[in-house]
């Protein structure tokens, strides 16, 4: 069994939702009466925007396992753990026969139509892989942080 958990690379996150927060904060404290309805609504969305950012990318981490068949060490099992908090769940189990493929995420190619994606990384805008994953009929796509041990484990080199 191989066990890796990423770590955040990047202050993206962070830097948003403290943008989001302080922004809360001064447009409730602005001494506008004329407009104080409206800048408090707009003080409230960006809070939630900022308590989105922070309970869905701040406060989560991930861990990854990669578990080898006894009857054929040459099948796996990846099983992805979500960490809130004391709340561990599993969010994704795959056999690596489902893995059709794995390669580096591109951010500038288009999205295929009619595929859900599952987003499993711990930085927004990650330096993440895509695994495209066929299940019965269908097919979805999930964004991993891998390192490099994993990558070769899953028969992918990490260049590309």
């Amino acid at each position: 069994m191989y066990k890796y958990s990423p770590m955040r690379k990047n202050n993206l996150a962070p830097a948003l939702a403290g943008i989001a927060f302080v922004g809360a904060i001064v447009l409730f404290a602005l001494p506008l009466e004329k407009y104080r309805g409206l800048l408090q609504l707009a003080a409230l969305l960006l809070a939630t925007v900022g308590i989105f950012i922070t309970v869905n990318n701040l406060l989560v981490s991930y861990l990854y396992r990669l578990e080898w068949d006894a009857q054929n060490p040459r099948l796996y099992t990846l099983t992805v753990t979500r960490i809130q908090g004391k709340k561990i769940t599993t969010v994704c189990r795959l056999s690596s026969s489902d893995i059709q493929s794995v390669e580096k995420h591109d951010r500038k190619k288009p999205r295929r139509k009619g595929v859900r994606r599952y987003n499993y990384c711990v930085d927004m805008l990650a330096d993440a892989y895509l695994l495209l994953v066929r299940d019965g009929g269908d097919d979805a796509e999930v964004l991993i942080m891998p390192d490099e041990t994993m990558l070769s484990i899953m028969g992918k080199s990490g260049d590309q």
